[in-house]
């Protein structure tokens, strides 16, 4: 899947996931991310820490929006990752499935 495909100037959909579901995040359904942030894993992960600072301990889901589509319109899984003792604990890789992979592997030299 292209990255360049990713509207970056629409946020992002925060879906928390559950024993059989995943639902939008009461707390914040949305998030808005820079490809700043995405510059390596590393930096990725402390945007995240201080994105959901205040957010439940839990498995998150990232989805975002395509060029030129609405929100409703299909999404790209863009990154998941767990939240314990609040601290993002991992950043799951999923096979190259969440597109924040592509973004870490070209900045590498």
């Amino acid at each position: 899947m292209s990255t360049e495909l990713i509207d970056f100037s629409k946020p992002m959909i925060v879906l928390r996931v559950g024993e059989k579901l995943r639902k939008p995040y009461h707390k914040k359904p949305f998030i808005y991310i820079d490809k700043s942030t995405l510059g390596s894993e590393k930096h990725f992960v402390t945007f995240l820490n201080d994105e959901s600072r205040s957010w439940d301990n839990g498995t998150y889901i990232l989805k975002a929006a395509r060029q030129g589509d609405t929100l409703q319109a299909p999404t790209f899984a863009f990154a998941q990752f767990q939240r314990e003792d609040g601290k993002v604990r991992a950043l799951q890789n999923g096979n190259g499935q969440y597109l924040c992979w592509e973004f870490f592997r070209r900045k590498q030299p």
